[in-house]
């Protein structure tokens, strides 16, 4: 927009004098600018109830100690104040330190909260919707259904826990560079007009906002005269987020700057996109499902479930909907593929959806006694099947050894650490000395774990300790541990997950083979597809890391033999040495492979290696099958026989059922055992 020459004229006077008036004048404050920023939030502000609330944050670390172990802290207080907000679905909590220090980073989902384990860990609580991060406070915003009652304890727990941890906020410094953008830094290039408008968001808006737990962020300033910004945090989606937009800042702007004609939010370019190519594939399905009515008046069908294979015939058409587990871990791995898809396929447009299996609905069961090869994933693969996803993200180890019909693993992705660890609880000492492992653990001590694989192996070296079934997600888990009331001194738990959702700082130490062997498929992340899609098949193409993927087969084809699934003794451990790789087909490696089948109370344990050269994944499971068999021939069949008439036995019991009493009493140590 042109200005005219008075107003330019105003502009240079105002952009010399009105500097100095913005950094010690007050009359900006009780002006129409400042003042109705502050009292148009006032206004819509709850009366001001701040929480004040002291905790001990006792269960992390000192910052010196070293990140492969938990060192249970010194005992220090920490206050952490709430105040309330506009936006009665969103708190703001001061820890009394630094936060973002400059900037601020916001979370929307846990895809975008991967780069910080503060902010994976908060979006790992049940209702927690986003997070905040400003210079000392961090917001956390939830939906309408779960109380603050119930999510504000977690929330004090976490943040007390990791600032006094000494964590880093972000994973590395670029993940920090990007997530606070320096908006309203004014550059050369700037007009004075931008440069006028930068200095008032800055200095005079933004100071305001973040006091009610948001922020706010030029986004440009259009030839038209309009201001472009982004609300934040607790203004994200507020009530009042309107008036304070239109009455405070936009008043304000066009007061001092002549130039300003108006203020508008905008979504992020990629929010945009995603809605333009949500509408256009709406037109798309509408128009083509109009076609085929008209054609043939029988086709008609509901068009609240169209499928993916009649709706979208044409390649260019094609969208992908990528389904799993509606737990926070299953999101995160879920969106660790779409994010490799993403990367790879950029043209391609892919979603997500997530949905309970029994294994989640079914939280009081000992896993032992629910049994079945397909606990995590049967309702996916029927949603697969019927056409309504495209693709199924799992933990491989979840993944039955058997596929229903039509049904195939299309990736195995590069595995992360197989390993299982210890995590003591917080602020546990024995004889005035951190635990560093099980051996410094008395007798008597109770383990959690729903996994009798480890029961099963531990039992025999630790006959004198005794185990429990813990149920739930990793925060709950991580609850019931730390529960200064509560049974269990430590949990045993699968590394990679502890690392995905950015508890990686309460591993206390690993245990691996020949202590404990991992669980079949243990650390890495499988994409299951139609076994006819095959343009699915090419995508998962680039996604599989080869040399896992022949270990993990050959796990698998063991497992296969042995007719178990995740809730049996069988324990893996695998090893690749590449000798040639001149892409697929031309690959040669070394596989070595070790099997275990035990019993449940620890007195007999079968186990085998064996080490040869492969050249294909076909020759990797026929390592795994062989091996099997040699198991099966030497006692492991007899030990898998009685787990399954026991477990038949035992059907339908609950954890307070004499059924799973009798499998705990079993894992209990028995009297006159040797240590």
């Amino acid at each position: 927009m042109p200005a005219s020459p008075f107003a330019s004229s105003s502009l240079r006077v105002l952009t010399r004098a009105s500097r100095a008036r913005l950094a010690g004048s007050s009359a900006l404050s009780s002006s129409l600018g400042y003042a109705a920023v502050r009292s148009q939030h006032a206004f819509a502000k709850r009366s001001a109830v701040h929480g004040n609330t002291l905790a001990t944050a006792a269960g992390v670390r000192p910052t010196n100690t070293p990140s492969n172990r938990i060192n249970p802290p010194l005992t220090r207080s920490m206050f952490i104040q709430t105040e309330t907000t506009p936006n009665e679905d969103s708190l703001k909590f001061i820890p009394g330190v630094s936060v973002m220090e400059t900037g601020s980073a916001e979370f929307l989902d846990t895809r975008s909260a991967l780069v910080s384990p503060l902010a994976i860990r908060l979006m790992g609580i049940e209702g927690v919707k986003t997070v905040f991060f400003g210079p000392d406070f961090v917001s956390v915003s939830k939906d309408s259904e779960n109380p603050w009652s119930v999510i504000k304890p977690e929330i004090y727990s976490i943040l007390m826990e990791f600032f006094s941890s000494g964590q880093p906020l972000f994973r590395s410094q670029e993940d920090r560079d990007n997530a606070g953008p320096q908006d309203t830094k004014i550059l050369d290039t700037d007009s004075d007009t931008v440069a006028m408008i930068k200095e008032l968001l800055d200095t005079r808006v933004r100071p305001a906002i973040m006091e009610d737990g948001g922020d706010i962020e030029y986004r440009g300033f259009t030839d038209e005269g309009t201001v472009q910004v982004k609300l934040k945090g607790s203004c994200r989606g507020c009530d009042s987020s309107t008036v304070t937009l239109k009455t405070g800042i936009e008043r304000m702007l066009m007061h001092y700057i002549p130039e300003v004609q108006g203020v508008e939010q905008i979504l992020d370019t990629e929010e945009v996109v995603a809605l333009d190519e949500f509408s256009k594939f709406e037109q798309r399905l509408s128009k083509q499902q109009s076609q085929a009515e008209k054609r043939d008046p029988q086709l008609h069908r509901s068009s609240a479930q169209p499928t993916m294979a009649s709706a979208t015939p044409e390649k260019s058409l094609r969208a992908f909907v990528l389904a799993s587990r509606a737990s926070t871990l299953a999101q995160i791995q879920t969106n660790i593929v779409l994010s490799a898809l993403q990367s790879a396929f950029p043209k391609t447009s892919f979603s997500t959806s997530f949905m309970s299996t029994a294994g989640d609905k079914n939280q009081s069961q000992a896993l032992y006694l629910l049994g079945g090869k397909s606990l995590w994933t049967k309702e996916l693969e029927v949603a697969l099947i019927e056409g309504a996803v495209d693709m199924l993200v799992h933990s491989l180890k979840d993944v039955p050894t058997v596929l229903p019909e039509g049904c195939i693993v299309g990736a195995i992705l590069e595995r992360e650490e197989a390993a299982d660890s210890l995590v003591a609880k917080a602020g546990l000492k024995i004889n005035g000395k951190d635990v560093k492992g099980l051996d410094d653990l008395p007798e008597g001590s109770v383990i959690g774990t729903s996994s009798v694989r480890r029961v099963a192996q531990l039992r025999r070296k630790y006959p004198k300790l005794a185990f429990k079934d813990v149920r739930g997600n990793l925060n709950t888990r991580l609850a019931k541990l730390d529960d200064p009331e509560g049974p269990y001194s430590s949990l045993i738990l699968a590394k990679a997950g502890l690392v995905r959702l950015g508890f990686s700082d309460r591993v206390t130490s690993d245990i691996v083979a020949p202590t404990l062997f991992h669980a079949v498929g243990q650390g890495a992340l499988a994409v299951e597809i139609r076994a006819d899609d095959e343009e699915a098949i090419r995508l998962c193409k680039t996604l599989t890391h080869w040399q896992t993927q022949w270990k993990c087969l050959a796990e698998r084809a063991c497992l296969r033999v042995l007719e178990g699934g995740c809730s049996v003794p069988v324990g893996v451990h695998s090893s690749l040495e590449v000798l040639k790789d001149e892409g697929e087909r031309k690959r040669h490696a070394r596989l070595e492979l070790v099997g275990t089948i035990t019993s449940i109370t620890g007195d007999r344990h079968v186990q085998h290696e064996v080490l040869e050269e492969v050249g294909s994944p076909e020759e990797a499971e026929d390592v795994g099958a062989r091996l099997a068999q040699v198991l099966i021939e030497t006692g492991g069949r007899e030990i898998l026989d009685e787990i399954v008439k026991d477990r038949e036995l035992r059907a339908g019991a609950t954890v307070t059922d004499e059924g799973v009493k009798g499998v705990e009493k079993a894992m209990e140590p028995q009297a006159g055992s040797a240590a």
